[in-house]
C-alpha cells in the first residue's frame, strides 16, 4: 500500500499513572528503540510502508523552534518487533506545519499492531483484603472538602427510598431498580422502611446512599474557596430546611455548574473527629462547609495498575480505568479499627501530600497486585478443630414461626429442588429430593412441608410439616417482629401453604429480614427464651433469643466457598464466613453447624464475657 500517515497517540493506550499532559509527554519519553538512538518526539507523524526495514527517526526538534527553522538530520534505526512477519514502519518528520497529519480511518486498524500490554489490565473486582497496606505509602489529606449535613426531612416522610434506582444495574448488567441498596458485604444500607437520599458519585460511576437520621452527611471533595461560596450561596444558611428535591438539586448543582462530581456519604461524628472547618468560609454551622482533614491523621494508600472495580463502602463498585489508589485511614468505630474507599489517581495527587508534606509522585508510591481470593470450594465441618474455636453467645432477636401441618391441602408441598435450581456444578436439580449435606433427602418419601430460600446465604431450605418444625428468622427488631405478628395472625397454625410462604415474602421484600433458616421446637425449647416485650401466647412462636448460657465455639474461614451444612443447598460466602458449632443433644456428636455470613455474625453474637466480637480476633480455619 502507500505511505499513510497516522496519529502516533494510539501508542499511548498502555495505563499511565501521570494524568493529563505530563503523563503522555513521558509516555513519549519512555518509548525506546533498539539502539541508543532518539525515539520519535510525539507530534511527529508515522509512515507505514510495504517493504522498507528501517525506522527512520527525526530527532526531537526543541519546542520553541519556528516552522522555517533548518529540520534536524535523520538518523536510521531499526525497530522490528517479532510478529510472525516483517513489521515495516517509517518514521517521518513532521511536516512544514510542525503538526503531525491524522488519518482516522487507519487509527483503529493501526491498533492491531500494538502489542497486547497496550491494553490496560482488567483487575476485575478487587476488596482491601486483597492488599498488604502495612507496607502502603502514608500520606495526609490536604483537600479541601464541602460537608453537606442531611436533614431529617421530616415534613416528607424521611426522604427517598434507599433503593437503587430505575436503570442502575450490577455487575453482570442485570436491572437492580427498586432493589434496597446494599454495602459491599451485601447489607442493606438503611433498615427496614429507614429513608435517606440516593445520589451518584460522578467520579467513580457508583451510586451511593445516605440515611437522614440527623448524622449523615454528604462530602464533596475538591471544593475550592470560589466554589463553596456558591454552594453556601445555593443552600443557604441552614441546609436542615432544605427538601428533599432542593438538597439533591444542591448535589446536581455542584456537579453541572460547578463541575465537583466527587461525592460520597459520611456521618456528622467522622468529620467531627477528623476534620476542622476552614476559618475563612465558617458558617455557624455544625459541620456544614469547607472543612480539610487532621494532618495528624495519616492513612496508607496503595497504587492499583489496570483497570477493574473496587468493592467497598459504596452503594455500587466504584470503578476505575486506568489505574486507582486505595486508601486504609483510621476509623475506631471499624472491625479492624479502619475504613477503606477508592480514589481516583488525579483527585489523589491533587488532594493528598506525603506524611512529610511533600507532593505524591504516582509513580514512586507502593504498588501491590490484588492477591488472590482463596477459593475453598465445598467445605464441612469435618476437619475443623472447634476446640480452638472462639467461645461465643448469641445476643440476637429471632422470630420464630411454627410450621403448620397444613392438613387441609396435603400436608404441605413436596420436599424438592423448585424450578431453576441447580448444584454446584451449575447443573439442574429442579424436581430431585432435597437433600441434607451428608446427601440424605430432608423429609421421607412422601413426607411434605415447606421450600424456601434463604437471601443471606443464597441457598434452599426445607423443613418438614410435621408439627415439630419451625423457621427461625435473625436479626429481627421489635418493629419488624410486630408487623410480622400481624401479617401471620394470632394463630399460625392456621396458615395455609400459600399463606405461609407469603409470610416469608412478606418479611424479605418488605422487612428487609432475608437470614432465615429451618429449625424445630424442641430446638427452641432447650435453647432459646420467647421476649418478653412480644409475647404472643403461642409456644414458639414470636420474638425468641438464644439463652446466653448456651456456649457455641466458631472458626473464621477467609475467601470465598460455600458451606456444605443442614441447608437444603450449600451456604455460598464471598468474603470469609463464621462457622459455628452450637450444642445440640439430638446430633450424633451433640453438636449442630451451620455458616453465618460475617456481618450478620458480628450484629448476633457477643463473646462469652459480654464484649463486642472482631472478626480480625477470631482463630483461623486453614
Amino acid at each position: 500500500m502507500s505511505n499513510v500517515n497516522f496519529n502516533p497517540k494510539v501508542n499511548q493506550q498502555a495505563p499511565l499513572r501521570q494524568t493529563g499532559s505530563v503523563a503522555k509527554k513521558e509516555s513519549a519519553q519512555k518509548t525506546e528503540p533498539t539502539t541508543n538512538q532518539p525515539s520519535a518526539n510525539v507530534g511527529e507523524s508515522v509512515t507505514l510502508s510495504a517493504t522498507p526495514v528501517k525506522a527512520e527517526v527525526v530527532a526531537p526538534a526543541k519546542t520553541e523552534a519556528k516552522a522555517e527553522a533548518p529540520a534536524a538530520p535523520k538518523v536510521e534505526n531499526t525497530a522490528v518487533r517479532d510478529t510472525g512477519t516483517e513489521p515495516i514502519v517509517v518514521l517521518d518528520a513532521a511536516g512544514p506545519s510542525g503538526k503531525a497529519e491524522h488519518n482516522s480511518e487507519i487509527d483503529g486498524f493501526l491498533t492491531k499492531f500494538l502489542p497486547d500490554s497496550a491494553a490496560a489490565k482488567d483487575v476485575g473486582t478487587v476488596t482491601q483484603n486483597q492488599f498488604n497496606f502495612d507496607r502502603g505509602t502514608e500520606v495526609v489529606s490536604s483537600a479541601q472538602k464541602f460537608i453537606i449535613p442531611v436533614p431529617t426531612f421530616s415534613e416528607t416522610g424521611g426522604g427517598e427510598d434507599l433503593v437503587y434506582p430505575e436503570g442502575a444495574k450490577d455487575g453482570d448488567g442485570k436491572s437492580i431498580g427498586g432493589q434496597p441498596i446494599t454495602d459491599w458485604k451485601g447489607n442493606p444500607i438503611g433498615g427496614p422502611g429507614e429513608k435517606g437520599v440516593v445520589f451518584f458519585n460522578h467520579k467513580d460511576q457508583s451510586y451511593q446512599a445516605v440515611k437522614a437520621d440527623g448524622n449523615g452527611v454528604v462530602i464533596l471533595n475538591q471544593v475550592t474557596d470560589e466554589q463553596g461560596k456558591k454552594l453556601q450561596d445555593k443552600i443557604g444558611k441552614d441546609p436542615g430546611k432544605l427538601s428533599l428535591q432542593e438538597f439533591k438539586g444542591a448535589l446536581e448543582y455542584a456537579h453541572s455548574d460547578l463541575g465537583v462530581g466527587d461525592m460520597y456519604n459520611s456521618d456528622r461524628d467522622f468529620i467531627k473527629s477528623k476534620m476542622n472547618a476552614m476559618e475563612n468560609s465558617e458558617t455557624g454551622v455544625p459541620q456544614y462547609g469547607l472543612h480539610r482533614r487532621d494532618d495528624r491523621d495519616v492513612c496508607h494508600a496503595v497504587y492499583v495498575e489496570g483497570q477493574g472495580e473496587f468493592k467497598g463502602p459504596a452503594a455500587t463498585p466504584q470503578k476505575f480505568e486506568n489505574g486507582a489508589v486505595l486508601l486504609r485511614q483510621p476509623n475506631s468505630k471499624a472491625d479492624d479499627g479502619f475504613s477503606y474507599r477508592l480514589i481516583q489517581p488525579d483527585a489523589f495527587k491533587e488532594t493528598y501530600t506525603n506524611k512529610n508534606g511533600t507532593a505524591i509522585e504516582l509513580d514512586k508510591m507502593e504498588t501491590q497486585e490484588p492477591k488472590p481470593i482463596k477459593d475453598n470450594g465445598t467445605i464441612t465441618q469435618a476437619g475443623m478443630n472447634f476446640d480452638e474455636g472462639a467461645k461465643v453467645v448469641s445476643g440476637a432477636q429471632k422470630f420464630i414461626i411454627p410450621v403448620p401441618t397444613f392438613a387441609e391441602n396435603g400436608g404441605g408441598e413436596d420436599l424438592v429442588y423448585p424450578k431453576g435450581a441447580t448444584d454446584k456444578d451449575g447443573n439442574s436439580v429442579a424436581g430431585q429430593p432435597i437433600t441434607d449435606w451428608q446427601g440424605k433427602p430432608i423429609g421421607e418419601p412422601g413426607e411434605k412441608g415447606v421450600v424456601f430460600f434463604n437471601h443471606k446465604d443464597q441457598s434452599y431450605q426445607a423443613v418438614k410439616a410435621d408439627g415439630n418444625g419451625v423457621v427461625i428468622m435473625n436479626q429481627v427488631t421489635d418493629e419488624q417482629g410486630m408487623k410480622l405478628q400481624e401479617k401471620i395472625g394470632g394463630d399460625p397454625g392456621k396458615l395455609s401453604i400459600e399463606e405461609f410462604k407469603g409470610a416469608l415474602e412478606y418479611a424479605h421484600s418488605d422487612l428487609g429480614v432475608g437470614d432465615m433458616y429451618n429449625s424445630d421446637r424442641d430446638f427452641i425449647k432447650s435453647k432459646m427464651n420467647a421476649m418478653e416485650t412480644s409475647e404472643t401466647g403461642v409456644a414458639q412462636y414470636g420474638l425468641h433469643r438464644r439463652d446466653d448460657r448456651d456456649v457455641c465455639d466458631v472458626l473464621f474461614v477467609e475467601g470465598k466457598g460455600e458451606f456444605q451444612g443442614p441447608a437444603a443447598t450449600p451456604q455460598k460466602f464471598e468474603d470469609g464466613a463464621v462457622i459455628l458449632r452450637q450444642p445440640n443433644s439430638k446430633a450424633e456428636d451433640g453438636f449442630s453447624y451451620r455458616l453465618i455470613q460475617p456481618d450478620a455474625f458480628k450484629e448476633t453474637y457477643k463473646n462469652k464475657d459480654g464484649s463486642e466480637i472482631k472478626l480480625s480476633e477470631l482463630p483461623r480455619h486453614e
